[in-house]
């Protein structure tokens, strides 16, 4: 992505994901690494507008009974939030569905409450503008002013 090719990084991240599925010890021994790379294969596909297929990856590792366990270390909690909260803020945002997920904010808002304290300030700073966003979005003004304020 980085060399604006995104047909490349494309096929370069499921070839990762093709490694991770016939050597479930490399991603056993790096959980934080296979989190890393579904994170970027999802930004390709929301750079190539597949955002449901984007949607598709993070369920897909969010259901998993692996990332339920692996979830309550702290050092994993920051990848975790930044794939399934952040993430899917970035999907809906992107692809202009705020107004059909509306309902979704207060588990927004409940995700980033119960990790603050492990998440890294960029990922946090950009959680607060995504909410902010997604309040303004929908009209909600003190809302959305809490957030920018906590973000600023």
């Amino acid at each position: 992505m980085k060399k604006g090719k995104p047909d490349q990084a494309y096929t370069h991240m499921q070839r990762i994901r093709v490694l991770y599925n016939w050597y479930p010890e490399i991603k056993e021994n790096n959980y934080n690494e296979y989190l890393r790379s579904n994170r970027n294969l999802c930004i390709v596909l929301m750079h190539q507008k597949k955002f449901e297929e984007a949607l598709e990856v993070i369920e897909g590792i969010a259901s998993s009974p692996e990332l339920i366990l692996k979830s309550r270390i702290p050092a994993v909690k920051n990848d975790v939030f930044a794939l399934t909260v952040l993430l899917r803020m970035d999907i809906i945002i992107s692809s202009s569905t705020i107004e059909e997920n509306v309902d979704r904010i207060s588990e927004f808002e409940a995700g980033l409450e119960e990790n603050e304290e492990f998440i890294a300030l960029d990922e946090k700073a950009t959680c607060y503008f995504y909410l902010s966003l997604m309040n303004l979005s929908t009209r909600n003004y003190r809302g959305a002013l809490k957030f920018v304020n906590t973000a600023i």
